[in-house]
C-alpha cells in the first residue's frame, strides 16, 4: 500500500511542470534557509519563524507566525502567517495572508495579499497584477499591470501602469502616485484626491449605506440559515457514513496544521494544471473526469471538515462534549459560516478553510495508507492479552 502511495504521488508530481518536480519539507520552532544554501523543487515549511536568506529553486509553501524572505525564490510563494515580509526576489507570483504583509522586493508575476495591513514599499517592482484585500492597503513602487481588491483604505504612492479597480471607503493618491490607466472605485461616498495623477478616467460607484444595507439584512439572514442547514445535513451524512474518517481528518488538521496548509495549497493549485494536461490526451480523459469529480466532492465538504475541527477545538477548550462529532459539527459550522460573513476578511476565512481542509484530507489518507497492514499479513498479537 505504501508503494502505491509513492507511485501515485510521483505520477501527480510528474504532471506538474517547473519547480514542483521535487519537493522538500521542514518544520520546527525555526526554519532557516541560510545564505548560500539552495533547496530544489517545491519547499514546504511550517514553523514559528521561517527565514529564507538563500535560494529556493521552485515554489515556497509555508505557514507560521513570522515569515521573512530576503533571498531568492525561483517559483511562487504561497504563505500564511501573522507577519510576512518579502524583500528578496520572487520570479513567480506571491500569494500571502497574514495580519501584516509587506513586500519590498521584486515579484516577477502577480501579487495577491490578504491582511489587516498590507503594503508594498518604494523599492518594489511587480511584473503582473496586484490584488490587495484588507483594512489598510498602501502601494508604493512600480506596479506593471492592474491593481484590484477590497479595503477600508487604499493609498497609492507608486506608479501603476494599468488600471485600478477597488471597493474602498477611502481612496488616496500620494505625492509620488501616478496611474496610467483608469480608476474604478466604489464606496458610500466619493473620496477627494488629485485626479490629475490619473492619466485615464476616474469612475465612482456609490454603494448602499449601512442603513440601506440593513433593509436587505433579512435576505442575507435567510441565505445564511440555508447554508447552515445545508452544511449540517452534509455533516450528518459524513458522521453517519465515515465517522472514523471524519475524526482522523479533524485530528490531522489540528495536530499538523502546517503540513495540512502546505498540501492543501499544492492540491488546490496543482490539480487544475494536472486536469488540463490530462485533457489533451484521449486516454487521459476518463482519469481527468474521475479526478475532477473527487476534487469537486472534496472541496464541497471542506466547510464540514473545517467546521468539525473548529468546533472540536472550541469544545475541548470549554471541556464540554469534546468527543462528540455532532456537537463539534453543530458549533463549528455555525462559527465558520459566521466568520465567512465578516467584511473584508470573509473571503480570506473561506480560502484558508478550503486549503486547511484539503490538506488535512490528503495527509490523513496518506497516513492511513502507510499504517494499513499489507495484504496477507496479520497484525501482531499482544502477548499480554493472547
Amino acid at each position: 500500500m505504501k508503494k502505491r502511495w509513492f507511485a501515485a504521488a510521483a505520477l501527480a508530481l510528474a504532471l506538474i511542470p517547473g519547480g514542483a518536480l521535487a519537493f522538500g519539507y521542514d518544520q520546527g520552532q525555526h526554519v532557516v534557509i541560510a545564505e548560500g544554501q539552495t533547496k530544489s523543487g517545491t519547499f514546504f515549511a511550517s514553523a514559528q519563524t521561517i527565514e529564507v536568506r538563500g535560494t529556493i529553486d521552485g515554489d515556497l509553501v509555508c505557514a507560521g507566525n513570522d515569515v521573512n524572505i530576503t533571498g531568492t525564490v525561483n517559483g511562487d510563494v504561497i504563505c500564511a502567517a501573522q507577519n510576512i515580509r518579502v524583500s528578496g526576489i520572487v520570479y513567480g507570483s506571491v500569494r500571502a495572508a497574514g495580519q501584516t504583509v509587506e513586500v519590498g522586493g521584486d515579484v516577477g508575476r502577480n501579487l495577491m495579499l490578504f491582511g489587516q495591513t498590507v503594503r508594498t514599499n518604494s523599492g518594489t517592482n511587480v511584473g503582473g497584477d496586484v490584488g490587495v484585500f484588507g483594512q489598510i492597503a498602501e502601494l508604493s513602487g512600480s506596479l506593471a499591470h492592474d491593481v484590484y481588491g477590497a479595503q477600508q483604505t487604499l493609498i497609492i504612492n507608486g506608479q501603476v501602469t494599468g488600471n485600478v479597480s477597488a471597493a474602498t471607503e477611502v481612496m488616496r493618491l500620494g505625492d509620488t502616485a501616478f496611474v496610467e490607466g483608469n480608476v474604478w472605485y466604489s464606496g458610500t461616498e466619493a473620496s477627494t484626491f488629485d485626479q490629475s495623477k490619473v492619466n485615464g478616467t476616474v469612475y465612482f460607484t456609490e454603494r448602499p449605506t449601512q442603513a440601506q444595507q440593513q433593509s436587505n439584512r433579512g435576505a442575507k439572514v435567510a441565505g445564511w440559515v440555508y447554508w447552515t442547514v445545508a452544511m449540517w445535513l452534509a455533516a450528518a451524512v459524513l458522521i453517519l457514513a465515515v465517522p472514523r474518517g471524519l475524526r482522523a481528518v479533524s485530528k490531522t488538521m489540528q495536530t499538523r496544521p502546517g503540513l495540512s496548509f502546505g498540501w492543501g495549497a499544492l492540491v488546490l493549485f496543482a490539480t487544475p494544471m494536472a486536469l488540463i494536461l490530462l485533457a489533451v490526451t484521449v486516454f487521459g480523459l476518463p482519469v481527468m473526469f474521475a479526478i475532477l469529480l473527487l476534487w469537486l466532492t472534496a472541496m464541497a465538504f471542506t466547510p464540514v471538515w473545517a467546521g468539525v475541527s473548529v468546533g472540536h477545538w472550541l469544545l475541548r477548550k470549554a471541556r464540554w462534549h469534546a468527543d462528540s462529532l455532532w456537537w463539534s459539527a453543530g458549533l463549528g459550522v455555525v462559527v465558520l459560516l459566521l466568520a465567512a460573513q465578516l467584511p473584508l476578511f470573509g473571503p480570506l476565512v473561506t480560502v484558508l478553510a478550503l486549503v486547511w481542509s484539503l490538506g488535512g484530507l490528503v495527509v490523513s489518507i496518506v497516513s492511513a495508507g502507510r499504517t494499513t497492514p499489507k495484504a496477507g499479513v496479520a497484525p501482531a498479537k499482544n502477548s499480554a492479552t493472547s
